[in-house]
């Protein structure tokens, strides 16, 4: 697709921080990276490490947006937000529930 001038905006997965020397390769720095918080945010264990490698990709792609989708929670994302522009993308259960008025 970027050959015929598509462009593509890489998701960005990462686990533990043996993951980090692979899996932000081939993303340019700068630009747009998109990823899914959904699975991430289920415990603590989970959170830490996603919060670990969010922190990661920032100081390694430096990225100027970040499209998210689903929730974003204050203390993982909280530090970033003046710094980044986020694009927050609800999960269908965050829009269901919303329509519900569920918390």
């Amino acid at each position: 697709m970027q050959k015929n001038g598509i462009e593509v905006i890489p998701n960005v997965r990462w686990g533990k921080e043996e993951t980090y020397d692979f899996c932000f390769d081939g993303i340019p720095r700068g630009g747009t990276v998109a990823m899914g918080t959904n699975g991430c945010m289920s415990n603590n264990i989970l959170r830490y490490y996603f919060k670990k490698g969010l922190k990661e990709l920032i100081s390694r792609i430096a990225p100027e947006t970040i499209i998210v989708y689903g929730t974003m929670p204050k203390n993982i994302f909280e530090e970033y937000l003046e710094k980044i522009s986020f694009i927050n993308i609800p999960h269908w259960k965050q829009i269901l529930c919303k329509a519900r008025r569920c918390d």
